[in-house]
């Protein structure tokens, strides 16, 4: 740039966009975080526009915000990985099959089943309830996804009011904009829908009343 002094003017204009995106928050004038723009390693904001300021791999304590990190993660660019992925073809080959306490196959299923179906090199033959599931992921280190956080092809469990494991699925989809955003595919005992079925959670992954949100799984994590 010829004149010194426009060029000063432009690296001005540049520092004071990037301390007020930094001091009001990371996309705050622009409508918020949509996600992660993976090709320049920096959020997406709602209008469009990337943040000049604001990287993927931080993370920004902006109130009521999504830290970037987990934009990251929702983001998702490249869709579930190909463990999960197989994982989610094999639930979605299962639905319609009737329901069957203890059962582990296309012929009955519960939902226990489901999920040793769908990752049995994981959880291996040997038939287990969705709480010895549970506890298995937790001593892995697979366990702890936040209902926010649950991506495709995850696993999910439930509790009931007392806090025990009484159910399990397989995440499918995570949208949203209403207020059921988690898609999941479930082995259902209940008579009018039952057998291995589609169903929807509210955010925080409540089903319903019998059926809160214990924990997501990612088995085999660190193999991903």
């Amino acid at each position: 740039m010829d004149n010194p002094a426009v060029f000063l003017m432009a690296i001005m204009l540049m520092l004071n966009t990037n301390l007020a995106d930094a001091s009001r928050g990371c996309c705050s004038m622009h409508g918020g975080i949509e996600g992660c723009n993976a090709a320049m390693n920096k959020l997406q904001c709602q209008d469009g526009s990337v943040s000049p300021s604001c990287f993927c791999d931080k993370e920004t304590d902006q109130s009521g915000m999504k830290t970037q990190t987990a934009a990251k993660r929702s983001a998702s660019p490249d869709g579930p990985t190909p463990v999960r992925q197989k994982a989610l073809q094999a639930a979605e080959k299962l639905l319609g099959a009737p329901y069957r306490s203890g059962g582990q196959n296309p012929q009955g299923t519960d939902c226990s089943g489901l999920i040793q179906q769908v990752y049995g090199n994981y959880f291996g033959q040997t038939k287990m309830n969705a709480d010895q599931q549970f506890h298995k992921l937790e001593d892995q280190g697979d366990e702890n996804i936040h209902a926010s956080e649950l991506e495709p092809g995850d696993a999910i469990y439930f509790e009931d009011q007392n806090g025990h494991i009484n159910h399990a699925a397989v995440v499918e989809q995570v949208a949203s904009g209403n207020d059921r955003p988690i898609h999941i595919i479930a082995a259902s005992s209940n008579p009018i829908r039952n057998g291995v079925v589609r169903e929807s959670l509210r955010s925080e992954g409540t089903m319903d009343a019998t059926h809160h949100y214990a924990g997501g799984g990612r088995p085999g994590r660190h193999l991903q």
